[in-house]
């Protein structure tokens, strides 16, 4: 299995390489996956209909996801998640998760009730 994968990740590489417009520059891609994390974003699958400072247009968290390909194995691209994801990790871990399990039980209570609204018509 180790050789396959190792095989596989040789493969990657070569698939990855090209050239810019300028023939002297070669760019590199490797294949070692990346997370960047997003926050929210405007639009229609999180509601949110009109970007903000702290809201991205699916436009620009794209451009500023871009920009961050190939930098870390982890990164919060768009200027305005990174200082809130930054707030959230100096926070002690049991306040955190706390706020997320409300967060989510809320979400999910909002979901059931309107999964019920629709039965009931």
């Amino acid at each position: 299995m180790t050789g396959l994968y190792v095989n596989l990740i040789d493969v990657l590489s070569l698939m990855y390489i090209g050239a810019s417009r300028n023939e002297s520059q070669i760019v590199v891609f490797t294949p070692y996956p990346e997370l960047q994390v997003p926050l929210y974003v405007a639009t229609k699958l999180a509601k949110i209909r009109k970007a903000s400072l702290t809201v991205p247009s699916p436009e620009t968290y794209a451009a500023a996801g871009l920009k961050w390909v190939g930098y870390e194995p982890r990164c919060t691209p768009y200027w305005a998640h990174s200082i809130m994801w930054w707030f959230v990790q100096s926070l002690p871990e049991p306040i955190v998760d706390s706020f997320r399990l409300r967060s989510s039980l809320g979400i999910r209570k909002r979901g059931q009730a309107k999964d019920a609204r629709g039965k009931a018509e």
